[in-house]
C-alpha cells in the first residue's frame, strides 16, 4: 500500500467533528436602561454627573393695595330679571292697545319679520341690505319730539335730524338713525332700534303707533318707562334699570 493510499484511508475513516459548542449559558446583554444607569454611576464617581437643579419658583406679581376694594361687576337688577323671567319687566297697568299688540305678537300674528333681528355691531349699510332682503320698505323721516311731534333740530347745524323708518307689512319696524341724536345726552351716537307697530298697516312716523320694542333675542320690551315695572323706583338703582332697558332695545352702529 502506498503512502498516499494510507493517508487517504486515515482521513476518510476519522470521525467528522462539528463546531465546538459550550454548555455555559450566554451572558445576557445589558438593557438600555441598565447601560444608562451604569454610565450615570461612573459619571458620579468621576464627578462629571450633572447636578439636578431645584425648580425656581417665580415670584408672584405684587397685588395692589386697592385690589380688595374691587370685586367683579355683579349683574344689574334688570339683567337678573331678564335672565329669570322677562315678562316681569312689564307693568301690570298696560293700555288695551299695548296688550292687544303683545297678544298678537305672542301668537305670531305680527312682527315675525323682526323676531330675533340682531343689529348689534352692524353698519348702517349692512342694516339696509338686511332689511331689503327681508322685504322692508324705507321712508325718510326726521327725529321728532314724542310729546309735541315737532322735528328735532341739530344744535350745531340747525338742520332737522334725519332718520330712516323701515317698515314691513307684518308690522315689523326698524328706526335707523345714521347720524344719531345730538339732542339726546344718553345716546347721541348713531344707532338703530327694532320695534313692532300696531296695527301692522299703521304709519311708522307716529311714535304712538309703536307698540313695543324688541331686543336682539326677540323679547318684547317696553318702549318707554311708563310701561315698565321698575322695582327700584326713583333711586339710583331705578335709573340704572331704565338705562339698561334702553341699552337692551337700541343697537349702536359700527
Amino acid at each position: 500500500m502506498s503512502l498516499l493510499t494510507q493517508q487517504h484511508k486515515m482521513q476518510t475513516s476519522a470521525p467528522q467533528r462539528g463546531p465546538r459548542t459550550s454548555n455555559v449559558p450566554a451572558k445576557p446583554q445589558p438593557t438600555q436602561a441598565r447601560r444608562f444607569a451604569d454610565t450615570l454611576a461612573l459619571a458620579k464617581q468621576q464627578g462629571t454627573a450633572p447636578v439636578p437643579q431645584a425648580p425656581v419658583r417665580q415670584p408672584e406679581a405684587p397685588k395692589s393695595p386697592l385690589a380688595r376694594f374691587f370685586k367683579p361687576a355683579a349683574p344689574t337688577g334688570f339683567e337678573q330679571i331678564m335672565s329669570k323671567n322677562p315678562q316681569t319687566v312689564w307693568s301690570k297697568e298696560l293700555t288695551p292697545f299695548t296688550k292687544a299688540a303683545l297678544n298678537a305678537y305672542q301668537k305670531g300674528q305680527v312682527g315675525n319679520s323682526v323676531r330675533g333681528l340682531d343689529l348689534r355691531g352692524m353698519t348702517a349699510g349692512a342694516i339696509r341690505t338686511t332689511l331689503l332682503r327681508r322685504g322692508f320698505k324705507m321712508e325718510k323721516s326726521n327725529l321728532r319730539d314724542f310729546k309735541t311731534g315737532q322735528p328735532l333740530v341739530d344744535p350745531i347745524t340747525g338742520e332737522p335730524i334725519p332718520m330712516e323708518v323701515w317698515c314691513h307689512e307684518d308690522g315689523g319696524m326698524v328706526r335707523l338713525k345714521p347720524q344719531g341724536d345730538p339732542t339726546n345726552k344718553h345716546r347721541p351716537q348713531p344707532h338703530a332700534s327694532v320695534s313692532v307697530k300696531y296695527p301692522p298697516d299703521a304709519s311708522g312716523h307716529d311714535f304712538n303707533h309703536e307698540a313695543f320694542k324688541l331686543d336682539y333675542a326677540g323679547n318684547p320690551l317696553p318702549k318707554w318707562a311708563k310701561d315698565a315695572n321698575n322695582p327700584y323706583g326713583d333711586t339710583a338703582a331705578g335709573k340704572q334699570f331704565l338705562d339698561d332697558l334702553a341699552d337692551r332695545t337700541h343697537s349702536n352702529l359700527a
